[in-house]
């Protein structure tokens, strides 16, 4: 699992867990990342959960573009 927080976004982003099998449906302990994130963003002086996002990692600097 992966927590972070992310300077650029001022968010807190991190793995969407779900159960390896519906069987596991509230047995936290069976919980794995599935791919996608999820994020909190500082609102008002509140955090709202914002589900299913991309995040991307921060250029570094004097980096240039890729020319993709």
């Amino acid at each position: 699992m992966s927590c972070r927080y992310d300077e650029s976004l001022d968010a807190i982003i991190f793995d969407h867990l779900v159960p390896a099998s519906n069987i596991y449906q509230g047995m936290y302990e069976f919980y794995g990342p599935n791919g996608t994130y999820d994020a909190y963003f500082k609102k008002k002086n509140m955090w709202m959960l914002k589900e299913d996002i991309e995040p991307k990692n921060p250029r570094k600097k004097n980096e240039l573009p890729s020319k993709n």
